[in-house]
């Protein structure tokens, strides 16, 4: 695995989203076209805050977990107000909505917007639940990470995180892709050749005898 850019270039300590990119000759192609931004992002990652792992490493796509960690971010920035806190702190395993009446659209408002400051880890088998949310008040401005425990951040400490797996992310792919497209030149380049070098074997007496039953179908047409 390869690791995205060292401490000098980061710009938080105490929250981090760590990712390890495959080797590029370890990334399974998704079709005939071997530059694809999102395949070649295949890794793991994980998320660090405070010293505590509150996402242990995940076998997938780190474009997956940069998609949505920039999907969160504007909910995740919208100050909540003291007394609605609670829903989000105390939200069950699997979301307010399944308590919500079909009738009740306040709930159902106040329960989707609870939702828009989870995570989406949706793909995974019995994901964590990790919601974000920020308050402004007399202790600071502050981000709550809320998973097996909740973890609170300063706010510029999260959004400087957010940057930093922006960063290093877009530095290490642009590497891979120029990477990746260099090889895909070469082959290219060498087409070519193998072409000139390629003789067809054909097999004339098959061609024939088959020539011979298309042309008499033809002809009884």
């Amino acid at each position: 695995m390869t690791e995205g850019p060292g401490n000098a270039l980061r710009r938080s300590a105490v929250i981090r989203f760590r990712f390890e990119l495959r080797p590029l000759t370890e990334v399974e192609p998704w079709s005939d076209t071997p530059v694809n931004w999102f395949a070649l992002t295949e890794g793991r990652y994980a998320i660090d805050v405070g010293g505590t792992q509150v996402l242990h490493w995940v076998d997938y796509y780190v474009a997956r977990l940069w998609e949505d960690v920039l999907t969160l971010l504007p909910s995740a920035m919208e100050p909540v107000p003291d007394d609605l806190t609670v829903l989000l702190a105390h939200e069950p395993p699997d979301g307010w909505l399944s308590a919500c009446s079909d009738a009740d659209q306040d709930a159902i408002t106040a329960a989707l917007w609870c939702g828009g400051h989870v995570l989406d880890l949706s793909y995974l088998t019995e994901p964590p639940r990790l919601r974000f949310w920020r308050t402004t008040d007399a202790n600071g401005d502050l981000t709550t990470i809320a998973g097996a425990r909740p973890v609170t951040v300063s706010t510029d400490e999260f959004v400087a995180a957010v940057g930093d797996l922006h960063d290093e992310l877009m530095d290490a792919m642009r590497d891979r892709i120029a990477e990746s497209a260099a090889a895909d030149h070469r082959d290219r380049a060498a087409r070519v050749r193998r072409a000139q070098a390629d003789r067809p074997v054909t097999d004339w007496a098959s061609v024939r005898r088959g020539a011979g039953t298309l042309l008499a179908t033809r002809s009884a047409q």
